[in-house]
């Protein structure tokens, strides 16, 4: 299958239920093998396919040219049993440019012509039956966003969403709409806009949220959840010495 997923089957905030005060029963990793990769990659397809975004294959699994670029990292959320029940793809901008350039390259240009940065948050999927969705988001966000900060030295990451899940990114992430609606090939011309995070902003509200006495306004978002077991320091080490990009055998497995 080699159709991109974006954004998250379920973004109510209500349909989340936070461990903030539990020991966190998963972990985040890179999928820097076959098997992790083929796990993230299965999962997103199960995810998109349940909602009609990408239709049936004997290959199942979300995999495209952009798992090729220099650079593309893709974490995986696994619960106790090291089961992925998430993942998040992290792309940075190339020669190929971006997936959302396909619907949004006007805009992506005129933010390149002003020297930004760019990255792309793609693939976004958690297994339907998580009630800790809350939690595994925000991880994949919070090392995301370490990635494409210390490694790409990106300045804004984009992410494509249906725009019926704007509110959810721009109240828990503080996220700024782009653009208007579009209909998006990529999953089945469902309507999309374009949101942005800028990765300095994002770092300076993960610092302030430390103290939400001070900062009470960030109180219901989802900076106080980062770094919440890990400093800042040991998660950038992880990735320093996780991070790889794909492998010849790793495409030729998966048909790139």
């Amino acid at each position: 299958a080699t159709h991109r997923a974006f954004g998250l089957a379920s973004t109510k905030r209500g349909d989340f239920e936070s461990t903030n005060q539990e020991k966190l029963d998963f972990d985040v990793v890179i999928a820097n093998t076959l098997g992790r990769r083929n796990q993230a990659y299965h999962l997103a397809f199960e995810e998109y396919f349940k909602k009609g975004y990408v239709a049936p294959s004997d290959k199942p699994f979300i995999v495209n040219q952009y798992d090729e670029v220099d650079g593309c990292v893709v974490f995986a959320v696994r619960d106790e049993n090291k089961e992925v029940i998430g993942t998040l793809t992290i792309i940075p901008d190339s020669p190929v440019k971006l997936p959302s350039d396909s619907v949004f390259n006007l805009e992506l240009d005129e933010l390149r012509n002003k020297n930004m940065k760019l990255f792309e948050f793609s693939r976004l999927a958690i297994r339907a039956d998580m009630k800790n969705q809350f939690d595994l988001l925000a991880a994949l966000i919070n090392y995301g966003g370490l990635y494409a900060y210390h490694f790409l030295k990106a300045d804004m990451g984009v992410i494509e969403v249906n725009p019926h899940h704007c509110g959810f990114y721009e109240k828990l992430l503080l996220s700024k709409r782009l653009t208007e609606i579009r209909l998006s090939p990529y999953v089945a011309n469902a309507p999309a806009v374009l949101l942005s995070l800028e990765t300095k902003e994002m770092l300076a509200n993960t610092a302030k949220a430390r103290d939400l006495e001070k900062y009470p306004e960030l109180k219901r978002t989802y900076f106080p959840n980062f770094f919440r077991d890990h400093s800042e320091e040991k998660i950038v080490e992880y990735i320093k010495n996780a991070k790889k990009n794909i492998t010849p055998e790793e495409k030729q497995f998966f048909g790139l």
